[in-house]
């Protein structure tokens, strides 16, 4: 009994056996079938070709698996060119690149934008036989005539620079009608009530108008350089050098050059003569003017100085003592002209400049000073009688003109006689500037920028006229003919 017992639990294990044996095998067999299908659907091949009958539709999450398979496989087919089954050739393409320093990816570098400068665009320009000139001056005249300032002959202060301009105006037109210009000329006071520049633009009398040549202030020009624009119209300021912000006017043009121009022709002769050297600036900063002025001369971070000059500055809006000046002089230096110190004195104030080069000069009589100055100094006294024996005064000069030149001498002759007075520098500038752009108008008509260069027929300066820029962007014409002159005891020179 106890052997039938054992024999029947045989027989039961034996049947488990074969259960467990056919299930593990219909299991293994089911999934080889889904791993074989999936594998099918990888390789694009249809489930009906593999099994014979339909598949079921797949979910989102296989299809999509099957979209990141399908990229990754393009990315490797398509790595530099490579056929990827190739394992000997990718081995040695992978070597060669390692070797020759190829990226793996290759990074496009963005295009290079290249800047050029604004161009002017011009309107069309014809040549006509007659022109109209419109001639802007501070000429004083009601109030001349009123206080009878002018009956002793004499020309008072304010009233010199319009009217001295003026008189070489009158000299250049004389000139003009003899060689057979057909020229209009019509003169402005601006310092009539009737006649400011205001009220010339506003009523429409400079409508007509095919150039205007201002000899005008500073607070003058913006009103005539926006009319100027919008008409399309020549303003050429004679006398002032300032821009008054003017930005983007074609049509504006500076003989005068402006105080930034100044500084950086000083700054270039100092760096040419004196490369290398220490420079004493003697500065105001209690006008705006004046601190715009030394910040030009001296320069910052975006301007600095090519030949390695050092810069010292002394702030001097009261007269400086003996022993402040001693901190910033070389008194150690041989007398002789080989050795000097090179002084720059932004001051447009030409009397309080005077008065700072005296005691240079007095303080230190054993040291030779070189002074750099600016360019409102030209007409002072101390200039043309400089009895500083150990002082050199260089100043930047615009016109320069040769008294022993024949057309100096015809001015000079004709301004004698006409109107019983000496030429001064004002006339030479008058007469030069009609005459000039007289001739431009007659050449090349009203719009006649592009020929700015042609100087063929200017009696005294050769001007050079160019466009300014600020940030290839245009700013103006400007006159940037620049000389230096050099004033010492006995003798006088121009550069």
């Amino acid at each position: 009994m106890f052997g039938d017992r054992i024999s029947c639990m045989k027989h039961k294990f034996l049947v488990i056996f074969l259960f467990t044996f056919v299930a593990v095998g219909i299991a293994g067999s089911a999934d080889a079938q889904f791993w074989r299908k999936k594998s099918a659907r990888r390789r694009h091949t249809s489930t009906e070709e593999l099994s014979g009958t339909d598949a079921s539709p797949r979910s989102g999450r296989e299809r999509r698996r099957e979209q990141r398979w399908e990229k990754e496989e393009e990315r490797r087919r398509e790595w530099d060119g490579y056929n990827h089954e190739n394992t000997g050739q990718k081995k040695k393409y992978r070597h060669r690149r390692h070797r020759e320093g190829i990226p793996r990816h290759t990074v496009k570098a963005p295009p290079v934008v290249v800047r050029v400068k604004e161009q002017p665009v011009w309107p069309p320009t014809t040549i006509r036989s007659r022109y109209r000139v419109d001639i802007l001056a501070p000429l004083y005249i009601d109030q001349l005539l009123k206080s009878r300032e002018a009956t002793n002959g004499t020309i008072p202060d304010k009233a010199a620079p319009g009217l001295e301009f003026y008189e070489g105006v009158q000299i250049a037109a004389d000139s003009l009608k003899k060689a057979g210009f057909i020229i209009d000329i019509y003169v402005h006071d601006v310092t009539s009530p009737t006649d400011s520049a205001r009220l010339l633009v506003n009523s429409g009398r400079l409508d007509s108008t095919d150039l205007i040549i201002g000899a005008v202030h500073a607070t003058d020009v913006p009103v005539l350089a926006d009319f100027a624009r919008r008409k399309q119209v020549n303003f050429v300021s004679a006398l002032s050098n300032a821009d008054s912000g003017e930005q983007a006017n074609q049509y504006f043009t500076m003989l005068e050059p402006s105080l930034k121009t100044h500084c950086e022709t000083i700054r270039d002769a100092i760096e040419k003569r004196f490369p290398g050297s220490k420079i004493t600036v003697l500065y105001r900063n209690n006008t705006p003017a004046e601190l715009n002025a030394y910040t030009l001369c001296t320069g910052d971070a975006m301007q600095p100085w090519s030949q390695g000059n050092t810069v010292q500055s002394l702030l001097c809006n009261t007269l400086p003592t003996r022993e402040m000046l001693a901190r910033y002089i070389d008194t150690t230096q041989p007398f002789d002209s080989s050795h000097h110190t090179i002084i720059m004195i932004p001051v447009l104030d030409k009397a309080y400049a005077d008065s700072l080069m005296d005691r240079l000069s007095d303080y230190f009589p054993r040291t030779q000073f070189v002074v750099y100055g600016m360019p409102t100094w030209n007409g002072a006294k101390f200039l043309r009688w400089n009895d500083l024996p150990n002082v050199e005064i260089d100043v930047t000069k615009t016109f320069h003109y040769d008294l022993a030149s024949p057309g100096i001498r015809y001015v000079s002759s004709v301004c004698k006689k006409q109107f019983g007075r000496k030429a001064t520098d004002y006339v030479y500038r008058g007469y030069e500037a009609m005459y000039w752009y007289a001739s431009l108008l007659r050449q090349y008509g009203a719009i006649f920028n592009d020929n700015y260069n042609d100087t063929s027929s200017d009696p005294f300066t050769k001007f050079n006229v160019n466009l300014q820029y600020n940030d290839l962007k245009i700013l103006y014409y400007e006159n940037t003919n620049i000389s230096t002159g050099a004033y010492q005891t006995g003798a006088n020179k121009m550069d």
